[in-house]
């Protein structure tokens, strides 16, 4: 009895080492320790990335909720200049900490890197106009010319097969003409679709006014 069972019994001991949950491996994060860059060399644990997360995460939330109260508020009025100052406050004590702590969640040095910041701030230009011409697009379609929610998506199509487009030809421009004079020509070939929709009158045609 006991020899039938033996090969039962180790084939359950066997499945239950495979389920045995491994213990996870402390990250060298949480080991290691922070300090300032100084000579006061005090030693700081884990809940330091704690405070970096709450100082941006409520710059942004308060900012955001700043920019989306300011129409109900007066975008002059005292509560919208003071959830905006304590947002700069919160966000400017972020990127205190991270030029005196040794371990930053984010390494302001790397700006000094003159393509990388040129990056970053043509790709925040780029996405404020886009996000820009599809608010206030839609606002137009819908409250102006008075599409519905499906038409005013409609209308938006060419501009994504445009996008799309551009993504594939781009490829080709950067091989023969390089980065630099494709991304100059696209961002002005962006400013200038930007400035023409300025133009924009309720009675302008979709062909040739959007």
């Amino acid at each position: 009895m006991s020899d039938a069972m033996a090969p039962g019994a180790e084939m359950f001991a066997q499945h239950l080492s495979v389920a045995r949950p491994a213990t996870p491996p402390v990250p060298p994060s949480a080991s290691e320790p922070f300090h300032f860059s100084g000579s006061a060399g005090e030693y700081f644990g884990i809940w330091i990335v704690n405070l970096f997360l709450t100082l941006v995460t409520a710059g942004l939330v308060v900012l955001t909720y700043a920019i989306v109260k300011a129409q109900d508020f007066g975008w002059g009025s005292g509560r919208t200049l003071g959830l905006g100052g304590g947002a700069i406050v919160l966000l400017g004590l972020f990127a205190y900490t991270q030029t005196i702590f040794k371990h930053p969640l984010i390494k302001l040095s790397i700006f000094r890197k003159r393509t990388l910041t040129t990056a970053n701030f043509v790709t925040l230009f780029l996405l404020s106009g886009m996000q820009a011409f599809f608010f206030f697009g839609s606002l137009y379609f819908q409250q102006i010319k008075g599409y519905n929610a499906l038409e005013s998506g409609a209308a938006f199509v060419p501009m994504t097969l445009g996008i799309i487009a551009g993504s594939v030809i781009s490829q080709r421009l950067i091989a023969s003409y390089g980065v630099k004079a494709v991304l100059l020509g696209g961002m002005t070939l962006g400013a200038a679709g930007l400035a023409w929709m300025t133009m924009l009158t309720p009675d302008s045609g979709y062909v040739g006014g959007f």
